[in-house]
């Protein structure tokens, strides 16, 4: 199954491991977004970067209007309407964390 995982908070005071796993997620810049197959190694990774990111699983329809660019970072807009929330509050009070099935709601309101 893929994930599209989004950097949603900027670079100012991340802590040192979770801005060396945001590198290594190509999530170097505020609004990107990869998709990645789900493994244990992502898995392990977002739980280091859960106060950064929020991520769900991808549907067909959502990956066609992405393209086809696997690992490969998206530059996206910022969503219209907000995040739905704080974006230093997990989800669903705020931005961060798993959503789930919201994730293809909220790329749609990026693109």
């Amino acid at each position: 199954m893929k994930i599209a995982i989004i950097r949603v908070r900027g670079v100012q005071g991340v802590r040192r491991e979770a801005r060396e796993t945001l590198e290594q997620l190509h999530l170097t810049r505020k609004h990107s977004c990869v998709v990645l197959e789900e493994t244990g190694t992502v898995k392990g990774m977002l739980n280091v970067v859960k106060d950064y990111v929020t991520w769900g699983p991808a549907n067909d329809e959502t990956l066609e209007k992405l393209g086809k660019r696997k690992g490969q970072p998206y530059r996206l807009h910022p969503p219209r309407k907000g995040w739905g929330g704080s974006i230093k509050k997990p989800y669903p009070s705020g931005a961060l964390g798993k959503r789930g099935e919201a994730i293809n709601e909220v790329i749609g309101r990026m693109l």
